[in-house]
């Protein structure tokens, strides 16, 4: 069971496994839908795909590569870019966030589903995230799919990690947590919350290049406020 396994059935889709695998996910699949209809001949990251040599394709991925999906909720049946959303998937339910759903996305990254589920998360935009994004089987520790990146955590490190650059953010701003901080931010943190805030910078310094933080930023509103 993949990720676009998941969101075929999601849409009511029947699975059509045979003898092939899923070029682009891996999934079991037929020879009913060719490859070549779905790739374009500029293609050439073979790195990321599940089965490279094959030839076919499965129905979930080609739900999920929609570049006019019309059955996203709250769009209206609007055309829509399947990648530009990110992703909560599971046999029953694909549930679509945006930006603008940051706490909900968050809230599903700490309190997710029963599994079976797979989380897809689109930092960019720019690229199909679903096929790459594992199936989940238990609910700790889990693994998202940021873009290319996939991040195993157990939710109270990610709750805790959060916590962090939510105290941070408002000072230091949330854009800046992953690169240099800004001395005369440090310095405001550290005039405003004294020891406090340089056990907290140390704290941050200390995690700042691991996947875990990448992920907790991305789900931190930029004002700190955990509440909503």
């Amino acid at each position: 069971m993949t990720a676009c396994d998941l969101y075929a059935l999601a849409h009511g889709a029947a699975l059509a496994p045979g003898t092939e695998r899923c070029f682009y996910c891996g999934a079991s699949c037929d020879r009913n839908i060719p490859l070549t209809a779905y790739l374009k001949d500029t293609f050439t990251d073979f790195g990321i795909v599940a089965a490279p040599e094959s030839n076919w394709i499965c129905t979930g991925c080609v739900l999920a590569m929609r570049e006019k999906a019309e059955d996203i909720p709250g769009r209206d049946g609007k055309p829509q870019k399947v990648r530009n959303y990110s992703w909560l998937v599971t046999a029953n339910s694909a549930i679509a966030f945006t930006k603008a759903d940051k706490a909900d996305l968050r809230r599903a990254c700490l309190d997710p589903p029963p599994p079976p589920f797979a989380l897809a998360i689109a930092e960019t935009g720019q690229k199909h995230v679903l096929f790459r994004t594992p199936v989940n089987v238990s609910s700790d520790p889990i693994t998202v799919q940021l873009d290319a990146a996939s991040i195993t955590y157990r939710r109270a490190d990610l709750a805790g990690r959060i916590d962090l650059a939510a105290r941070l953010a408002p000072t230091i701003g949330v854009s800046r947590l992953l690169g240099a901080l800004s001395t005369g931010a440090v310095l405001r943190l550290i005039d405003d919350r004294g020891d406090e805030a340089l056990a907290w910078i140390d704290e941050w310094i200390r995690v700042q290049g691991e996947p875990l933080s990448r992920l907790a930023v991305f789900l931190t509103p930029s004002d700190g406020d955990l509440t909503t």
